[in-house]
């Protein structure tokens, strides 16, 4: 009898751990778009950027590319690394930036590098509104996402393998869709060219979050729009460090008394 009984044990315990071991089970698209939590622009902020956009109008063709990052907190936004490339009739041009920008204070610190040269810092009061740069919708993108209606959303999960990412996609238009249109129109300098009436012919979007602990790591909208003869397609890639964190950040005072007064000047 103790022999059977031994078995009995073992294969209980077996089953058992069988079971524990089943209990993670693979996250639904919905469970994994329903956890992304909701952004607050007073906590700190870090992320990366890729954009590649082409653009025709009236059979002329425009091709640009940007990346790079981008912290923030509050009314305080610094832009750095990043590397701008704008193509037309067979020329090519590069530029390399870094921004802060305070917009309760309504002034801007840049720095560029143009054709070899070094602007140094400068300093510009006044516009931010009006150059097309939005907080709301750099910093809102993951937040636009979170309310997206998920029982009106055709989510899909795709195929996934051990040690890889989970990624959720979708098509359409909502308010992820709304929020990533108005920072590519704020980087790209298509918003107030008419970008505001352009009609999206479709638009695609991939979320991608990490293995363990579900967490958005990344979100990608690939979006084809025209309107009155201009047609633009345009693939924005967002990959998040860090959101609602509590880092302070204030401009570098070496920036602030350094910068040339260009008022009038951009």
């Amino acid at each position: 009898m103790k022999p059977l009984r031994r078995a009995a044990l073992l294969t209980a315990a077996l089953v058992l751990l069988a079971c524990l071991s089943g209990c993670s089970k693979e996250p639904t698209a919905k469970d994994l778009m329903g956890g992304i939590p909701q952004t607050d622009p007073e906590k700190f902020y870090d992320f990366d950027i890729a954009m590649d956009m082409t653009m025709s109008i009236d059979g002329q063709d425009t091709t640009m590319t940007l990346s790079g990052r981008a912290e923030g907190r509050g009314a305080l936004m610094h832009l750095y690394d990043l590397d701008m490339s704008v193509g037309a009739s067979g020329l090519n041009l590069a530029i390399t930036m870094e921004m802060w920008m305070n917009m309760a204070e309504d002034v801007m610190y840049a720095r560029m590098t143009l054709l070899g040269q070094d602007s140094g810092w400068l300093r510009i009061a006044g516009g931010l509104a009006d150059a097309g740069f939005s907080f709301s919708d750099l910093t809102n993108a993951a937040g636009g996402i979170g309310e997206l209606d998920l029982d009106a959303v055709d989510l899909v999960l795709e195929p996934h393998e051990k040690g890889s990412d989970y990624v959720v996609t979708w098509t359409g238009d909502g308010a992820a869709l709304e929020e990533m249109t108005g920072m590519v129109n704020g980087f790209s300098g298509l918003e107030g060219d008419g970008a505001d009436e352009m009609d999206i012919r479709s638009a695609s979007m991939a979320a991608c979050f990490d293995e363990k602990t579900h967490a958005l790591k990344s979100v990608r909208i690939e979006s084809e729009m025209d309107e009155s003869g201009t047609a633009a397609a345009v693939s924005v890639t967002v990959t998040y460090h860090e959101m609602n964190g509590d880092k302070e950040l204030a401009i570098p005072q070496e920036v602030a008394e350094s910068a040339l007064d260009a008022d009038g000047l951009l």
